[in-house]
């Protein structure tokens, strides 16, 4: 039962690391207020490598 547990606690941490990259990368493009057309969409995420879908 703990490994399981454990195996969830683990799940949640990647998923919590990731949203936290994801955000981090729309707040640098956020505060570089780039034109909007350059700027990828969220679906176009993990073509880029910043977000990986669990």
């Amino acid at each position: 039962m703990e490994e399981g547990k454990e195996e969830e606690l683990s799940l949640l941490r990647e998923y919590l690391d990731e949203c936290i990259k994801k955000n981090e990368w729309k707040e640098d493009l956020r505060s570089r207020k780039g034109d909007c057309k350059s700027r990828p969409e969220e679906n176009d995420l993990p073509k880029y490598g910043l977000y990986k879908e669990i």
